[in-house]
């Protein structure tokens, strides 16, 4: 299974990842500071859950959601 965290607070990306790896053995997790960096690593691996932050600066969780779903059609 592969996850990515995003969230442009480093603790809570921090914190959700390692609460990740505490439930979910071999769970592979990859982590986003921003929605330009989670877009460039969504299309680089196809995640099985995203955990993200609604509000962001820049490009904001809705705008990444909107952007995930013209990609998967």
């Amino acid at each position: 299974m592969t996850a990515v965290v995003v969230d442009d607070d480093p603790d809570a990306t921090r914190l959700l990842a390692s609460m990740l790896e505490g439930q979910a053995n071999g769970c592979r997790i990859l982590k986003a500071y921003d929605g330009n960096q989670a877009l460039q690593i969504m299309s680089e691996s196809v995640p099985d859950l995203v955990l993200m932050d609604v509000i962001m600066p820049g490009l904001d969780g809705v705008e990444i959601l909107a952007r995930m779903r013209a990609t998967s059609a």
